[in-house]
């Protein structure tokens, strides 16, 4: 039988923002030092940079099952560091969409108490009843808002007592949002040691050529309508759009040249990003082939951001080459 030590370290390991992370940084006292030059700390360097790579590149690492707890809480506190130091809003945003996202990995089959203490934890007020758990209102309505699906809104939850209940995926989806607020914004430390200092100019390189290759996207002849323009935006600012508001996004990049494969990469920006629905709905469109709403259509929804004078968003391009004597 694992000591209770032993255990509470299993748990580091997997939620290195806790409480029991936490512990694990008191018992080895680990500092900024440590973070950079000890060599016991070498994997936690190298799995900072990794975590870091995937949450700019859109995957999630999980991190290495070789890891004691003190490596791996050292390799999120290394990460987060640089987080802050490279002060970027939108890193920021990707690296706390990318705890989240890894929150949700392991901790779907947590035992019930550890979600318990993990909601307390993340100041989430919440109480179990047997397979349900009920999150008061006024922390449910901030973090399920940002989750898309009609099943989220109140209209179509259980809502008793002043709280929501939800079964456990649904309360674990909950948690991940908590996780996301916690990990998207870290303090600048300040100068770091060069090693750390190192990584994050690799980590910001990184960032560039992803904002570039965006860049380099949006750069058809004519460019994006401002339409297209603000549902890129806030898509790469990690915000979740509406139905509506993909379909048309998806739509349009598919019919002025986009692959699936990079309208589907696109949205691994969103909190709520699910490959395989993803996957299907991008699919589907390309394989019917079907235009973006007209503009008309897009004032009515409120997605129109300007009176451009068109019919439809695909003229935006079309236009502009006509002035410019393409």
């Amino acid at each position: 039988m694992a000591s209770p030590w032993a255990r509470r370290g299993g748990l580091a390991w997997k939620y290195p923002f806790s409480r029991w992370g936490r512990e694990v940084v008191e018992a080895a006292g680990l500092e900024i030092s440590d973070l950079a030059y000890d060599p016991l700390l070498e994997p936690a360097r190298r799995g900072a940079r990794r975590r870091l790579a995937a949450a700019v590149g859109g995957r999630v690492y999980l991190g290495e099952g070789s890891w004691t707890p003190e490596v791996a809480v050292a390799s999120y506190l290394t990460a987060r560091l640089i987080v802050g130091r490279i002060s970027d809003p939108y890193l920021g945003r990707l690296f706390g969409e990318h705890e989240g996202k890894r929150f949700y990995a392991l901790a779907s089959d947590e035992d019930p108490d550890v979600l318990s203490s993990l909601a307390d934890d993340l100041e989430v007020d919440s109480e179990r009843d047997g397979l349900l758990w009920g999150v008061a209102l006024a922390d449910y309505l901030p973090l399920a808002r940002r989750i898309s699906g009609s099943r989220w809104r109140l209209v179509n939850a259980d809502v008793r007592r002043g709280r929501v209940w939800v079964r456990r995926r649904g309360f674990v989806r909950i948690l991940q949002e908590a996780v996301r607020d916690r990990t998207s914004e870290a303090p600048d430390p300040g100068p770091l040691p060069p090693p750390l200092d190192e990584a994050a100019a690799d980590v910001a390189a990184m960032l560039r050529e992803r904002s570039a290759r965006a860049r380099r996207k949006s750069g058809a002849p004519g460019g994006f309508p401002p339409c297209v323009v603000d549902l890129l935006d806030r898509v790469r600012r990690g915000e979740n759009l509406s139905h509506l508001e993909r379909f048309t996004l998806a739509a349009y990049l598919l019919r002025v040249g986009w692959s699936e494969g990079e309208v589907i990469d696109l949205f691994r920006a969103s909190p709520d990003f699910n490959e395989r629905v993803a996957s299907y709905q991008v699919r589907h469109i390309a394989s019917k082939g079907y235009s973006p709403p007209g503009c008309e259509r897009l004032r009515e929804w409120g997605i129109c951001r300007a009176d451009c004078g068109l019919r439809s968003p695909l003229q935006f391009g079309r236009r502009a080459r006509k002035v410019e004597g393409r």
